[in-house]
């Protein structure tokens, strides 16, 4: 099995329709998702960053809207994440050290909760 890929896809400068429509997109393509932040989203896929940035693209066209797609570490011991106010649910149950998609993977992620 090929180790999942974890995406961070950051969306500025869009407004409440195109954000819905990305969010929807993202959604389809993804096989899970995290989005508490407008404009912010984790993904787990196969799909590599390109992919990515090209669903979002044509949701931008027309205003002054930007995107940024970055990977993410896959292997535990290079994550870490610091939260303040926020659920971190999902990230522990599928991005977290006992997440069955990481699991063997390595070590436990460093984190930091406020």
């Amino acid at each position: 099995m090929t180790e999942p890929r974890f995406t961070l896809i950051s969306v500025d400068g869009a407004n409440s329709t195109q954000l819905t429509l990305i969010h929807e997109a993202i959604k389809d393509a993804a096989t899970a998702w995290w989005h508490q932040q407008t404009g912010v989203w984790i993904v787990e896929s196969q799909e590599d960053v390109g992919f990515w940035r090209d669903l979002v693209k044509p949701f931008l066209r027309g205003v002054a809207g930007t995107a940024l797609v970055v990977n993410l570490p896959v292997r535990a011991a290079n994550r870490g994440w610091a939260t303040s106010n926020l659920s971190g649910r999902w990230l522990m149950s599928e991005y977290g050290p006992s997440s069955s998609k990481t699991r063997g993977i390595s070590a436990e992620p460093k984190r930091a909760t406020d």
